[in-house]
């Protein structure tokens, strides 16, 4: 796909509008890996806290495109 100047557009995500398809992805592979949320805080160095990970998992938290 091009966007009429030439430049290749990207498909846009599956999860654009559906966040708690993206929460339940994250928790599922959060899951899978044995890991806790505490775990996960820790494996990126307090990068994504444990805090935000929890309600974004539930869809609590609504994702904004650039946030």
């Amino acid at each position: 796909m091009t966007d009429g100047g030439g430049r290749t557009r990207r498909k846009p995500s599956p999860f654009v509008g559906r966040p708690n398809a993206l929460g339940g992805l994250l928790a599922d592979l959060r899951t899978a890996k044995g890991l806790s949320l505490r775990q996960v805080e820790e494996a990126t160095d307090k990068a994504v806290s444990n805090a935000y990970l929890s309600p974004l998992e539930k869809g609590s938290i609504l994702l904004r495109p650039g946030q």
